[in-house]
């Protein structure tokens, strides 16, 4: 890995644990109270139903996927970077984010970075599952389960694959009120994604 290819990944990895400190504050902050804690169960549960059937095409330089009509790309977030760095929201709370690199990554090393970002902010003692496989592509992944601030119960996955010229890590998030309603979004984002041979 070259010196400028470093200091971008650790930037990188930088905004989004930032990113998701401030955000897991927001919540902790709101949800610390008895009317906050009610107010965040009925935000967290605002899910409809993926509409997987004729779904929305991405498809760019180094990948191509497919998601819910009823999803949509987070082209607001500052940090959004269409080639690396983007996710997608579901109807509700629910969401996919990708990190995507034009070159090999430590995958295990990767999967700790992410995860250390939720443990213990978002899930303060999950129970933790290891897996191997995402969609068509082998690497290293992990399942994060429980009690999301204290409010809901939910699950965050966290996925990496490394090749010669590229890698990704996929992060999934949701509660589980709510799950029955996204997999079916979660599967088609995952069962579509591909990697081009030359990102």
């Amino acid at each position: 890995m070259t010196g400028n290819n470093r200091v971008f990944l650790i930037g990188l990895m930088v905004v989004i644990a930032f990113g998701a400190g401030c955000l897991l504050g927001f919540f902790a902050g709101v949800g610390s109270t008895k009317a906050g804690s009610r107010f965040m169960r009925e935000v967290l549960s605002s899910e409809s139903p993926a509409e997987t059937e004729k779904p929305q095409l991405i498809t760019r330089k180094a990948f191509q996927l497919k998601y819910p009509r009823n999803w949509k790309v987070d082209t607001a977030d500052e940090d959004y970077e269409p080639d690396h760095l983007f996710s997608i929201n579901s109807s509700g709370q629910s969401t996919v984010t990708f990190v995507i690199l034009e070159k090999s990554v430590d995958q295990k090393e990767h999967v700790r970075i992410h995860e250390n970002a939720f443990v213990p902010k978002l899930i303060a003692d999950p129970t933790r599952t290891e897996f191997r496989r995402w969609g068509r592509f082998e690497g290293n992944g992990v399942e994060l389960k429980g009690h999301m601030l204290h409010i809901v119960r939910g699950s965050v996955r966290i996925f990496c694959h490394s090749g010669k010229n590229s890698s990704f890590t996929v992060i999934e998030q949701t509660n589980d009120e709510d799950a029955p309603s996204v997999k079916p979004g979660f599967a088609l984002v995952e069962n579509s994604f591909t990697l081009t041979d030359k990102p």
